[in-house]
């Protein structure tokens, strides 16, 4: 199985490696890259970002780095209610496709839209048509680039769309190769009533992302494999039952380690942790 992180815990906001954070990626044992292009108000997002988005992907390139998926948009806490902010999200949306598509990625991954915050009881109805008239929408522009839409199951207990369940639901309606899963399996333990592996199966090949991380008690803390209550043996052997041949990748928390030497021997834990998952 291909072995792929974040990129996020490489350039975060210690400012660390700047134009080698692929090269220190490829270092530490990566292959493959997410990109996070979730924020909407950086450099990327200005006029003239397709030119800072060309460059990363030389910079990838370079590195013998393969960026096989992005973030896409996402702002906290969701503003998505009115038809001109769904709008608003559409284009910046639109954008990060095509810098997906510049990136050399495949797949975008989105959350669903959220109008009324982590909670829509009463309105679930009406929430789940307003996603899927816009994820109609956003396939249609993806399936232009070649891109692969792949809606995130979410961590949130109070919102209709968390659950695999309910996405692949979504999924199956608009039924397009251009619009599919990504499975994040730290979403997916902060709910008790359902097993991660379980829920791996019955979800199957509509999956083609995944991200990768641990959680306890019933926080979305993004932890490493280990640290929370997750049966990885079991998620492991539920990849293989569906035959999953895409991109094992990590999503844990940026960790707040100023130390260079530090910071890598906890990344090269981490990717000699997921070498253990791997083994029979």
């Amino acid at each position: 199985m291909k072995i792929g992180t974040s990129v996020d815990y490489f350039s975060n906001a210690l400012g660390r490696y700047k134009d080698r954070m692929f090269d220190k990626v490829r270092e530490l044992g990566f292959e493959y890259a997410d990109f996070n292009m979730a924020d909407t108000n950086t450099p990327f997002y200005e006029k003239n970002g397709i030119h800072l988005v060309e460059r990363m992907r030389n910079l990838a390139d370079d590195a013998g780095v393969c960026i096989n998926q992005i973030h896409g948009p996402w702002r906290h806490p969701p503003v998505d209610e009115k038809e001109e902010e769904r709008q608003e999200r559409f284009e910046k949306m639109t954008r990060a496709i095509e810098y997906t598509r510049i990136l050399g990625a495949e797949y975008m991954v989105i959350h669903p839209l959220m109008s009324y915050s982590a909670d829509d009881k009463g309105r679930e109805e009406e929430f789940r048509n307003m996603n899927l008239d816009f994820m109609k929408r956003l396939t249609e522009e993806a399936r232009k680039k070649g891109v692969t839409i792949c809606l995130e199951n979410m961590p949130m207990m109070n919102l209709s769309l968390s659950k695999p369940e309910r996405i692949l639901e979504i999924i199956k309606e608009i039924n397009d190769e251009s619009f599919r899963m990504c499975f994040d399996t730290g979403h997916v333990s902060v709910f008790g009533d359902l097993d991660v592996a379980e829920e791996i199966r019955r979800c199957g090949a509509y999956i083609k992302t995944f991200h990768i991380h641990d959680n306890k008690y019933g926080k979305d803390l993004h932890l490493p494999p280990f640290y929370g209550i997750i049966d990885w043996k079991s998620v492991t052997k539920a990849m293989k039952d569906i035959s999953f041949d895409g991109v094992f990748s990590l999503e844990v928390s940026s960790p707040s380690i100023g130390d260079d030497t530090l910071f890598e021997k906890y990344i090269s834990l981490m990717r000699n942790t997921v070498d253990f998952m791997m083994e029979e």
